[in-house]
């Protein structure tokens, strides 16, 4: 089987799907890998095709709008941000993704590449597979995890509600970029207006979640071609050393502590410094 993975996003984002990646060509796949250009690296040396995406996604990651809405913490907001910066972003991916689509069998995609992943699927009459890293398909067993925490005495339909309102948001903040990388890069009408949710494209086919399920169990209110897998995660290899430098640094003293932020940008770094000298203070 030819699949093509569809992966915008930070190393993050993209990293989980190079596994799953990885994983498929194991089983004697061939897999093509379409996102940033700054992920070329990463993806070739687990073996998988690299087709890149013109632009840094750190780029908007770093904006002062876009730091702003980090720091907020609030989903909702953050994807409102995004969907100002989508459209040049789905015309440049839409169109990698379709001369990285041609000739294979699959289109796969997660909540990142979601909608040009069914656009795709759509326009070249592949089968679509979803693949998230979050639950993603309504349930009344807990809420929507793109938003605010529900009070638990609100019951079930209030927790379908809330996943139903996190893809509608989602879908409206990208619906114009959609709109544009349908029309212009793949010459195919327009998703329905409350969004792609229910396309031909993924009818009879399993929905993969990429968590454990000893942390999420899949609830009992999924049907059973949605299959909670595991974590996919990038083996460690065995005849890596660090570098000399490094290996006689953490040789010199006592165990160092570690720090990091992932692709997090903060407006606010004297406060955050302020805060991690703090925390270490009782070291």
């Amino acid at each position: 089987m030819r699949v093509v993975i569809i992966a915008p996003g930070s190393r993050g984002d993209v990293q989980p799907y190079i596994a799953l990646g990885r994983g498929l060509k194991n089983a004697g796949n061939i897999v093509r890998f379409v996102t940033h250009q700054n992920s070329e690296a990463l993806v070739t040396s687990h073996g998988l095709e690299f087709w890149p995406v013109e632009g840094d996604i750190q780029d908007i990651v770093q904006n002062k709008e876009m730091r702003e809405r980090i720091e907020k913490g609030n989903f909702l907001f953050l994807m409102a941000q995004m969907a100002k910066q989508a459209q040049s972003g789905a015309l440049r991916l839409a169109e990698a993704g379709l001369s990285a689509s041609q000739g294979m069998d699959v289109v796969l995609a997660g909540m990142g590449g979601v909608y040009i992943g069914l656009a795709l699927a759509e326009r070249l009459a592949l089968p679509f597979l979803q693949a998230y890293l979050v639950p993603f398909t309504p349930t009344q067993d807990f809420p929507s995890v793109l938003v605010s925490n529900l009070p638990a005495w609100l019951g079930g339909s209030l927790n379908r509600l809330s996943h139903n309102l996190a893809r509608q948001i989602m879908w409206q903040g990208f619906r114009s970029a959609d709109r544009l990388a349908r029309r212009k890069a793949l010459a195919i009408p327009a998703a329905p207006f409350w969004g792609p949710y229910n396309s031909d494209c993924t009818r009879r086919l399993p929905i993969l979640y990429g968590y454990s399920p000893s942390v999420i169990p899949a609830p009992p209110d999924w049907d059973d071609d949605i299959q909670v897998t595991g974590y996919w995660f990038l083996d460690s290899t065995d005849d890596w050393t660090p570098p000399t430098a490094l290996a006689d640094f953490l040789k010199a003293g006592s165990p160092p502590v570690y720090i990091g932020f992932g692709s997090m940008s903060n407006r606010k770094p004297e406060e955050t410094t302020a805060l991690i000298i703090k925390a270490l203070g009782g070291r």
